[in-house]
């Protein structure tokens, strides 16, 4: 298995070719970071997909010193820009590597549904995993997980992985404008999802009369062929 490294329009971007015509284009949560040794990869290759995943500015070996919502947005509509052109330059190698297809699959898992929502580029299809979209679920006043907790961890965990200001990140968050409209628009929870309250699935399906799907396990994802289609 090869992870090609890819650095387009100032978005460092892993990839992992398996051959087929579907592309993802990976909106990771945190903390996650997506290579070779990662079960996504292995899901993707099981399924013949291929798999494009940026660093979130201010994220890991990208340059930048801070990590916003604008930015990790930007990366994401990047990546689909990226897809598009069906071939990149390799950075180890330093050649042109191709693939066959130019549209994308957009998926976010956990905090990267954001991104993944509010991304701006036509895709053929956009799909949620245990999506954390809104502030006002994430809260010391709400029964789930307190998104400030997160950064505090992310700063103890991952001292210079991630390079934020938590005030400025916290109120991105708070003045966020959703889309009105999803076009190919697919939820997934999980049963037993303890991050992911219910409140903030149905507040999704009733914005978006978009569908809704359970899926067996935890606050986890898990690809599968039929979700792809």
């Amino acid at each position: 298995m090869i992870e090609y490294k890819f650095f387009y329009n100032d978005t460092y971007i892993s990839c992992f070719l398996f051959g087929g015509d579907k592309n993802i284009v990976f909106a990771a949560g945190l903390p996650q970071y997506i290579d070779k040794y990662h079960p996504l990869v292995k899901q993707a290759e099981k399924l013949k997909c291929n798999l494009f995943v940026p660093r979130y500015y201010g994220t890991y070996e990208d340059p930048k010193n801070k990590m916003t919502l604008a930015g990790c947005k930007e990366v994401i509509e990047n990546t689909v820009e990226l897809v598009k052109q069906k071939e990149a330059v390799e950075l180890f190698a330093n050649k042109e590597i191709y693939w066959n297809n130019p549209e994308s699959i957009v998926v976010g898992f956990s905090f990267g549904a954001l991104p993944a929502l509010i991304q701006e580029y036509k895709v053929a299809k956009t799909i949620l995993f245990c999506p954390f979209v809104s502030l006002k679920f994430h809260d010391q006043n709400t029964p789930s997980e307190n998104f400030a907790d997160t950064l505090d961890y992310l700063t103890r965990a991952f001292p210079g992985a991630y390079r934020f200001s938590q005030a400025d990140f916290i109120k991105e968050l708070k003045n966020v404008e959703l889309p009105a409209q999803k076009s190919n628009l697919i939820v997934f929870k999980t049963k037993d999802d303890s991050v992911i309250p219910v409140e903030e699935i149905d507040f999704i399906a009733k914005k978006y009369k978009c569908k809704i799907i359970e899926k067996p396990g935890k606050h986890q994802i898990l690809l599968s062929e039929d979700m792809l289609q």
